[in-house]
């Protein structure tokens, strides 16, 4: 029996099955005073790059307010940190501004002039930046007490757009519209290797022991790079509408991946081990509004321990984002009854429904309703709950995904009401869309029923007659009756002759016989047809 309902493959690559973790709830919004550029999780703190104003501003991950805002003179687009201190420059300008900071605040920032505008920086180490400049070139700069710029450099193969620290002392950078990936290693002299993605590399994430995890921009699909830069299989993203991986964060072992989709953005959730990805957790990033699930167009994105800061440029807002176990489970896409046989649903059908998508649901538990003719149901894709309308019965004993649809569904609608159950014990129940009206399928015969003398042909008696019951469409069971007929008329029932043969008695001599086929259904009203009469029997 085949379903008609579209599945999701499983991530046949990786050997492992998808499966449904508990939403990242929204647990705080902070306004910002200005539009988010870049964001820089440190520890317990935040630092967000803001323009019109241009400014720094510090937090906690506790506060709701900043601990210290600093001005900058310019618009300023690149952060990164070496130690205690942070580097913030611009592709415009060709100076770099550096400003101490600690768990008080930011102290005088000095700046540091570079021969071209920077389009990259990445601290390597406590003591190392590296710069990559608008001239391809990547210069490291020790970042003392008295900051110097080292004597080396070596040439990129493009104007990088995508910066990421490494292992200690290296760095990776991407290029726009490229599938090249560089990894800058600094120490006495910088060196360089590239190698190619298997696609337009979008968004860069650290992974454990020095590799690098790549996501592709125009494809929902994700490449671990292993330190000595050997490029793994491609694994896709079970996403539906996905276009491609806008940014990627980690944390420990948890990897964040904002993926963008047809629907909105979304994040998926995964564990980094050995080199290779756990199986994923799809996790859309929401808050409810006016019971309307609402999703952020983050424009940055970092993370603290297990939980999700996003810096959001159209709200200007600093999200905080963590899983909520604890909640009841959040609905994402309602349930549907599915019928196996392809016509409308009818009696005797076996219908299914389908769980929908939750997100912190364990497990789902179900309850059949049968509802009158009576009901205005309207479009039967409504989710209207016939725990609450008149007219609607629950089904005894009606408890699991499927439901075998008896007599007494005839001229009804039939909805499941399913409940989803958290790992915390708590449940979110709703309907699931309702069948039309079901139809009983009436019994139609094919073929008569028809008699033959199987002993002589001749019809005599102590012969034995076979009666051949036809051919019917919706009929589950027969029942066989013969009759000694008179003058054409058959209206004696002959006493116990109610199987598929008979034989041929003395008194049926000079009489004919003739037999009766009535078939049924549990579902229907049953049929009852004739063979022809046989020849006089002799």
């Amino acid at each position: 029996m085949r379903w008609r309902v579209p599945v999701s493959g499983a991530l046949s690559a990786l050997g492992v099955a998808t499966f449904i973790a508990p939403p990242l709830t929204l647990l705080n919004a902070r306004a910002l005073p200005a539009t988010p550029v870049a964001l820089l999780a440190l520890g317990n703190h935040l630092v967000v790059e803001t323009t019109s104003p241009n400014e720094l501003l510090l937090s906690t991950t506790t506060s709701n307010s900043p601990v210290a805002t600093l001005s900058l003179s310019t618009p300023r687009t690149e952060l990164a940190v070496t130690g205690s201190s942070l580097w913030t420059g611009s592709p415009t300008s060709s100076t770099l501004t550096r400003v101490p900071w600690s768990a008080r605040g930011f102290a005088t920032p000095s700046t540091f002039s570079l021969t071209s505008a920077p389009s990259a920086l990445v601290g390597v180490s406590p003591s190392s930046l590296l710069v990559a400049e608008s001239d391809r070139r990547v210069h490291q700069i020790s970042a003392g007490a008295t900051p110097q710029l080292s004597g080396t450099s070596v040439a990129l193969p493009a104007v990088p757009t995508l910066a990421l620290r490494g292992a200690t002392g290296s760095a990776w950078f991407g290029y726009a519209h490229s599938k090249m990936v560089t990894r800058v290693s600094s120490g006495s002299s910088l060196s360089t290797r590239t190698v190619r993605a298997g696609g337009v590399v979008g968004a860069l994430a650290a992974g454990p022991s020095g590799s690098l995890v790549v996501g592709l921009a125009t494809r929902p699909d994700l490449q671990i790079l292993s330190p000595d830069l050997h490029a793994g299989p491609l694994l896709s993203l079970p996403v539906a509408g996905a276009r491609g991986v806008l940014q990627i964060a980690s944390s420990g072992s948890s990897l964040f991946v904002l993926v963008s989709t047809s629907s909105g953005n979304q994040i998926l959730r995964t564990t980094l081990s050995h080199g290779a990805l756990s199986p994923f957790l799809s996790a859309p990033l929401f808050s409810v509004s006016n019971e309307q699930l609402v999703t952020p167009r983050p424009v940055g994105l970092s993370t603290t321990a297990n939980e999700l800061w996003l810096i959001d440029g159209a709200t200007k807002a600093l999200s905080q984002y963590g899983a909520a176990p604890s909640t009841a489970p959040v609905l994402l896409e309602p349930p549907r009854v599915l019928d196996s046989s392809h016509h409308g649903p009818a009696v005797g059908d076996t219908l299914k429904v389908e769980a929908g998508r939750w997100y912190g649901a364990l497990s789902e538990t179900y309850a059949w309703y049968r509802c009158a003719a009576t009901v205005s149901v309207g479009d039967p894709t409504r989710l209207l709950d016939p725990r609450r309308t008149r007219g609607c019965r629950a089904i005894s004993h009606a408890t699991g995904a499927t439901y075998l649809t008896t007599s007494a569904d005839a001229a009804t609608h039939l909805v499941a009401v399913v409940s989803a159950h958290s790992a915390s014990k708590r449940v979110t129940t709703t309907p699931s869309t309702w069948t039309p009206l079901l139809t009983s399928p009436s019994i139609e015969v094919v073929a008569l029923p028809s008699i033959s003398d199987v002993t002589s042909l001749n019809y005599r008696t102590g012969d034995v007659v076979h009666l051949a019951p036809g051919t019917w469409l919706n009929a589950t069971s027969f029942t066989y009756q013969w009759f000694q007929c008179t003058n054409g008329v058959c209206s004696t029932p002959i006493p116990g002759a109610t199987s598929q043969t008979y034989v041929l008695e003395g008194s049926d001599a000079g009489h004919q016989v003739e037999a009766q086929v009535t078939a049924s259904s549990p579902v229907t009203k049953s049929v009852t047809r004739s063979t022809a009469l046989s020849p006089p029997i002799v």
